[in-house]
Order: C-alpha cells, then structure tokens, then sequence
C-alpha cells in the first residue's frame, strides 16, 4: 500500500473530503495530490465554496468554515 492509498483510506473513512496546505493548495480525493508530493504540511480538510471567486470550491479546516459564505479577506 502507497502512502497515497493510505492518506486516501483515512480521509474517506473520518469523512474528510481532501488536503489542504493552507495559503497555498487543495486538493479533493477523487484527485488526490495532483502535483506529485504530499507536503508534510497538508491537513485534512472539507469541501467548501470558494470565498472569494478565484476558484469553484476550497477546501477548509472544519466543516463550519467549509459552510460559511462571506469572503475571509
């Protein structure tokens, strides 16, 4: 089993939607670590609109912030 695998088994089975690197990226499990390397950095995280235009979705630390609208900036 790749640490890939494994990162991907624990996210789906604590609900988590993807990783996070915060300031920096995001990526959702059905495309998992899609630049090559899992930064030691990376949190798990959940899916959430993007606040504030750049991108169709984030993802955030809790489910709360994954839920709010108003842009953060």
């Amino acid at each position: 089993m790749t640490v890939k695998e494994i990162v991907e088994l624990y996210l789906k089975s604590n609900g988590y939607d993807g990783l996070f690197n915060p300031g920096e990226c995001g990526c959702l499990i059905n495309d998992l670590v899609p630049c090559g390397q899992i930064s030691e950095d990376c949190e798990a995280g959940y899916k959430g609109p993007c606040r504030c235009g750049e991108h169709d979705w984030e993802i955030y630390r809790s489910k709360q912030d994954s839920q709010e609208k108003a842009c953060l900036d």
